[in-house]
């Protein structure tokens, strides 16, 4: 089956004790283990395994009931190995397990082959987000997104439009020049010439080159964009090749040498700094910011 099917069995109330999810669309995924926890009102635990004996421990968690009238769970299981065809896997009778795997390695009725959202769907999508946000698309900009995300995931579909009413932040209604003009200035903007500035230790080029930003992009915009290359760069640190490509899209030895040069525990002080400059924009506007974004890039070079 496919997700759209899935989505069926979630509103027929038909849901199943046990599903292997196919694909790499992880965004979507994760949607849909949400979607089956709130049907059932189960809790979520999540595991990421790295062989089949670690499976099996799981799997054993998965067959336990609940007791004095505990939640039910949602078992999510992210593979990071490909699992044999030979994979003994036990159905629970009250939890609910889910294998949440890349390629479809395994045969099952209850497998779930996640493909891309067809035209009509991310149109529904973007309208949705549109919403959520207090915005709204001219019929040109619907359109001209529509064809740029046609054939995309759902994580790139959503990251898209994130960039996008960021940069837009003002605005209630998105013309098809804002979103041309968004896609140009995200790719313009380049971290790695940011990160260089960064490891040379240069304060009057890196004041000029936050200048030249903050008068392009949002500050919103640069904080997301930096938010997304500073995870990455620790996620270099700490995943394999292969975890790493399977999460992410871009090259892993330029992100393993990028944390190695600003060390892990570095680039995990830089993330917590951006969270918490990520919270003062949403709560508190953008006013000052500026100087204090500086401050703490001036810090982060020491």
């Amino acid at each position: 089956m496919n997700q759209r099917e899935l989505k069926q069995q979630i509103r027929q109330g038909s849901i199943k004790n046990l599903y292997i999810f196919c694909g790499q669309d992880f965004l979507l995924k994760k949607i849909y283990v949400s979607r089956i926890a709130k049907a059932k009102n189960f809790d979520i635990e999540r595991f990421v395994l790295s062989s089949e004996e670690e499976f099996e421990e799981v799997n054993l968690k998965a067959l336990s009931s609940t007791l004095f009238n505990r939640k039910g769970m949602v078992i999510h299981c992210t593979f990071q190995f490909i699992p044999s065809k030979q994979l003994k896997i036990k159905e629970p009778k009250t939890n609910i397990l889910i294998l949440d795997l890349e390629k479809c390695s395994i045969s099952h009725k209850n497998l779930v082959k996640f493909e891309k959202p067809t035209p009509k769907e991310i149109e529904e999508f973007l309208l949705f987000k549109a919403r959520s946000e207090g915005k709204s698309f001219h019929p040109k900009a619907l359109g001209e997104l529509k064809e740029m995300l046609k054939n995309k995931e759902t994580s790139a579909i959503e990251n898209t439009v994130n960039l996008l009413f960021l940069y837009t932040q003002d605005k209630k209604t998105v013309s098809v020049e804002d979103v041309k003009e968004s896609v140009f200035e995200s790719s313009k903007f380049l971290t790695k010439d940011l990160f260089k500035i960064l490891n040379r230790g240069n304060m009057d080029e890196l004041s000029a080159k936050i200048d030249t930003i903050f008068k392009n992009i949002p500050i919103p915009l640069f904080i997301h964009i930096l938010s997304d290359s500073f995870s990455k760069m620790y996620a270099s640190c700490v995943l394999s090749e292969e975890s790493f490509g399977s999460l992410f899209k871009g090259y892993f030895s330029s992100s393993k040498k990028l944390c190695e040069s600003f060390g892990k525990e570095k680039v995990k002080k830089i993330l917590a700094d951006l969270y918490e400059i990520d919270k003062l924009t949403k709560g508190s506007g953008t006013e000052h910011l500026e100087s204090m974004i500086k401050a703490k890039i001036v810090q982060w070079m020491n």
